[in-house]
């Protein structure tokens, strides 16, 4: 608090948090953390082998994934409760800086998030680079660099994509609430 100078810690996740939003009366946190680092590496991989089969080549190279370099998680908190609850998203969520935009009442977010797929329909945009996209659809699970917005229930963690519609690359966008 600016007024007291106390530190007071909001939540008690154990991997780095990259992004968060609250609401004006901070009764509510949603938050963007990093995966866990956890290592490839065991004793059974040394006796048995690793499937390989949509791991990155970097976290192979270094033996662990998870950290900085991978998806993030979201989460919702009450500042005080010791529970969080888990959005679960339909799109991927890049490293880095994550856009979190919370309503003022604290019920719903919304979150930019990388399309699993691109509908084809997505295609009929006159944006070139979006028909690129939708034409060369690579293997499931690979990156597919089309973005959407997705609104999350900050009660149930459940989402749904907010638009069926891209958004447009080099634009730029921003989600803005109505009080």
């Amino acid at each position: 608090k600016c007024s007291s100078g106390k530190l007071e810690p909001l939540t008690n996740h154990p991997a780095n948090l990259t992004s968060f939003a609250s609401t004006a009366r901070g009764d509510r946190v949603v938050y963007a953390a990093e995966t866990p680092v956890s290592n490839f590496v065991t004793e059974d991989a040394r006796r048995d082998g690793i499937h390989v089969s949509h791991e990155k080549l970097s976290d192979l190279i270094k033996g662990s994934f998870g950290g900085e370099d991978s998806d993030h998680k979201l989460f919702v908190t009450r500042p005080g409760d010791k529970k969080e609850i888990q959005a679960h998203i339909d799109g991927q969520i890049e490293s880095g800086e994550v856009e979190l935009s919370l309503s003022p009442d604290g019920k719903y977010f919304v979150v930019q998030t990388e399309a699993k797929e691109t509908p084809l329909k997505w295609g009929e945009y006159e944006d070139k680079f979006l028909r690129t996209m939708t034409r060369n659809t690579g293997s499931p699970g690979a990156a597919t660099n089309v973005y959407q917005y997705e609104l999350v229930d900050t009660h149930t963690g459940a989402s749904q994509v907010l638009l069926d519609a891209p958004i447009a690359p080099d634009l730029g966008s921003e989600v803005a609430w109505s009080p």
